[in-house]
């Protein structure tokens, strides 16, 4: 039996790992496009324009002092 695993590209045309797979079978790339999708709907994204973009401002921070160490 052989089992096929898509490569990274397959999913992210960046061919990064930080790629997910959506029960319906779109793909969604880059750790904050994932988070922000993930966290529609909870308590950890604010539904109020002012209050998301600071959610957003630090996830912007955070993934620049990621990348950049």
């Amino acid at each position: 039996m052989e089992i096929s695993v898509p490569s990274p590209a397959d999913i992210n045309p960046t061919g990064r790992v930080s790629a997910i797979q959506l029960e319906d079978g779109r793909t969604l790339a880059e750790w904050n496009a994932i988070r922000v999708y993930r966290a529609e709907g909870s308590i950890y994204l604010p539904t109020d324009p002012s209050d998301r973009a600071k959610v957003l401002q630090w996830m912007s921070f955070g993934q620049g002092q990621v990348e950049s160490t």
